[in-house]
């Protein structure tokens, strides 16, 4: 056989077996990695759903890394890094810490007459030392600038974990945008102020 036609075939081969590789070794992983990405992003959105469809709680806790964070970042002044977290506590499993300058948000699409409701106080390590924090709450319809609810809310350290809740009854078949913001309160101190909940959910309104 010619040597011309062997190289031909040779180099043919060779370009196949390059191809072979490009494909296993970085085509395919990004792929899979793609496909992985989107298959969370659906469980995530079919969870939310069943959720709505079955009347249960919606548990922002548990869907923090859902929401849409403000003002986090790395400190050194608590074992858990940063100023706005989940962290988990012996007697009262896991919990959101915030500070004064940060914010959570997270949308959600109402089904009924619901609320959304909270358990919250300030971190027992700091009760001596925090003269409380503002809480403010806006819920609002997704795609408008002005809110339909604002609540002010003052949180001061107690022994036990204040209850609180506001109606979404308004907001029915409504997606709304739901914010908590806050802020070192009156006396514009913030030494101290480590606001924790160890509840925050949207649930079906009691009859």
């Amino acid at each position: 056989m010619n040597k011309k036609y062997i190289k031909l075939i040779l180099a043919f081969i060779l370009s196949c077996s390059i191809a072979y590789l490009i494909g296993q070794k970085v085509v395919l992983p990004l792929t899979d990695k793609k496909n992985v990405q989107q298959s969370e992003q659906k469980e995530q959105r079919d969870n939310q759903q069943d959720e709505q469809i079955d009347g249960e709680v919606y548990d922002l806790i548990r869907h923090f890394p859902e929401l849409s964070l403000t003002g986090q970042s790395t400190v050194d002044d608590n074992p858990w890094d940063s100023n706005l977290t989940t962290f988990e506590d012996e007697e009262h499993g896991t919990c959101i810490l915030m500070v004064p300058g940060t914010a959570i948000s997270a949308q959600y699409r109402l089904q009924g007459e619901e609320t959304l409701s909270w358990n919250a106080n300030i971190h027992p390590w700091m009760a001596k030392i925090s003269d409380g924090v503002g809480l403010d709450i806006t819920v609002k319809t997704v795609g408008t600038d002005v809110p339909g609810i604002t609540e002010q809310i003052k949180i001061v350290p107690t022994d036990t974990y204040e209850q609180g809740s506001i109606s979404l009854a308004e907001f029915q078949d409504t997606e709304v945008q739901i914010t908590l913001s806050v802020n070192n309160g009156d006396n514009d101190d913030s030494s101290g102020d480590w606001l924790v909940f160890d509840q925050l959910v949207i649930q079906p309104s009691a009859d």
